[in-house]
């Protein structure tokens, strides 16, 4: 569904296939039911097997292919990024610590799943406005 299970914030010096395994021990620590994870060509075979031998989960790598065609549930990763982006708060790096910076995302995700749960339609979105003198 797209939802954030587990962030972590870093330095941009610091590449995202070193900080993974964090993020991992994070998320199975709370999901120990997750069975595949699905990643990108960034992340290479050392982390792939440190990833089944530990937490037995498999791991989808979508081949390189000639021209453009989307990955494999890739597109639900960059919905969330943009579901994301779109919070006021998200949209530039306001934040100046690292745990900050994640409690943002979590906060900005809480209140995504709290839209997309509400039964009252977005009136901005071209939904029917509710209102209890209507109804």
């Amino acid at each position: 569904m797209g939802y954030v299970l587990g962030t972590t914030v870093h330095a941009a010096h610091e590449a995202d296939t070193t900080m993974a395994p964090e993020v991992v021990i994070q998320v199975v620590a709370v999901y120990s039911t997750i069975l595949i994870m699905f990643a990108d060509l960034g992340y290479k075979e050392p982390f792939l097997k440190w990833l089944k031998e530990t937490f037995k989960i498999d791991s989808e790598v979508p081949k390189k292919e000639p021209g453009f065609k989307p990955a494999r549930k890739r597109w639900v990763v960059e919905r969330t990024f943009a579901w994301i982006s779109r919070q006021r708060r998200m949209a530039r790096d306001y934040e100046r610590t690292q745990k900050s910076s994640e409690a943002m995302i979590y906060i900005s995700m809480i209140r995504i799943m709290l839209k997309q749960l509400s039964p009252v339609p977005n009136p901005w979105r071209g939904g029917a406005v509710w209102s209890p003198i209507l109804n």
